[in-house]
């Protein structure tokens, strides 16, 4: 079987995407001491590692198993765990309710339609205890719909030994867009390069509030960073965080 993109990535992840600190702090503010936290699409796992070390329980779900394997070797402690599994039947992998669910890094576009991704989003508010917090950060696709097209900066060096490239540009329908990237890794003296493209949905930041109103989330607020950041148009990211007020079967 042909080695997938994100099969090819997971060897590099950790060097191209390693845990921000900013990142781990906004994470941390918004769940009570201890309480659990779940990483939906969670790659090599570096953010669960993170806030397991701050004294969270985590865990840590992936559909990619070689993904999945990264984040296992770097586990020490029985209080992460990290499982493979579809973030559209979350139900099947995880038990519990958790302080904190998170789906980072523009996961959440992957989906293949705007039904899959209100069907995730119910899962992810049903996953929250009782005034838990959900945080979504995709790229800001109003800046691409505003540009057209969006080189973001590359990652990694050849002194590092791999470069990653992206692009996102228009779609062959107005509710996607194309997302192609080129991988160099090297190897003994010479580099292997990859190329992959494949289209993403696009979420613009109010389409995006407003699904996350739809699955029955308030409190929701939007930033442009992980410093806390204003959103707008030109902002590199859009991070979206909300509030689960009800409790689980129960009234107000």
């Amino acid at each position: 079987m042909a080695e997938t993109f994100y099969q090819a990535l997971s060897v590099v992840f950790d060097l191209l995407f390693p845990p921000d600190p900013d990142t781990v702090r906004f994470l941390a503010a918004l769940c009570t001491p201890g309480a659990p936290v779940l990483d939906v699409a969670c790659g090599a796992g570096g953010y669960a590692l993170a806030l397991a070390d701050l004294g969270h329980p985590a865990t840590g779900v992936d559909l990619d198993p070689a993904m999945i394997r990264r984040a296992e070797a770097k586990r020490k402690t029985a209080e992460v765990r990290f499982l493979v599994g579809d973030m559209r039947r979350l139900a099947e992998v995880c038990r519990g309710l958790y302080g904190l669910v998170f789906c980072l890094g523009n996961s959440l576009a992957h989906l293949a339609a705007e039904g899959e991704v209100v069907l995730v989003l119910r899962q992810l508010c049903n996953l929250l205890e009782p005034g838990g917090a959900l945080v979504v950060q995709i790229v800001n696709f109003d800046r691409l719909l505003e540009s057209g097209a969006v080189d973001f900066p590359v990652l990694g060096s050849q002194a590092q030994g791999v470069v990653f490239r992206r692009r996102y540009s228009p779609g062959t329908e107005d509710r996607l867009v194309r997302f192609s990237t080129e991988l160099l890794i090297r190897e003994g003296s010479g580099w292997r390069r990859r190329e992959d493209s494949f289209e993403l949905l696009m979420l613009s930041s109010s389409r995006l509030t407003g699904l996350v109103r739809g699955a029955g989330l308030r409190e929701l607020k939007l930033y442009g960073d992980f410093r806390g950041g204003s959103h707008g148009p030109q902002s590199f990211l859009t991070v979206l965080t909300a509030r689960e007020e009800k409790a689980h079967g129960g009234a107000a």
